[in-house]
């Protein structure tokens, strides 16, 4: 996420190595998505340049929109940015994220989350299920 005034707000893509030195604000130092960006960062050469850090998405996204800098966001939160005003970009060159969905052995989904899982299952498109 850029503040709209940032001249690659509304680009669909950036490419991984054009953030190279932006300062970005993101998850708290632990947090899973904070570590997973830093890793594939790192695994191209480059270490982001964070600015601030905070505990959610929606906080990420209130500091984005008040021009303090761009974020980086997990990719399914894009609905709570649109709720602040902002658009996406995806960053191109780096690994995917895996979704992962746990359910207890030897037990049925329900219907409703049976229904959510072909609901991803049509949304992602080339999604692998494995058992």
């Amino acid at each position: 996420l850029f503040p709209s005034e940032h001249p690659q707000a509304g680009q669909a893509h950036i490419a991984a190595d054009e953030l190279a030195g932006v300062p970005l604000l993101g998850f708290s130092p632990g947090m899973s998505l904070r570590d997973r960006v830093q890793q594939e960062f790192g695994a191209i050469g480059l270490s982001p340049r964070f600015i601030a850090s905070a505990q959610t998405v929606e906080t990420l996204c209130a500091m984005v929109a008040s021009g303090i800098g761009g974020a980086v966001i997990h990719p399914f939160a894009g609905h709570v940015a649109a709720m602040h005003g902002l658009q996406t970009t995806e960053i191109v060159g780096l690994n995917p994220l895996d979704l992962v969905l746990v359910t207890p052995v030897g037990s049925r989904l329900s219907l409703v989350a049976a229904e959510f899982v072909q609901g991803m299952e049509a949304l992602l498109g080339d999604a692998k299920a494995t058992s």
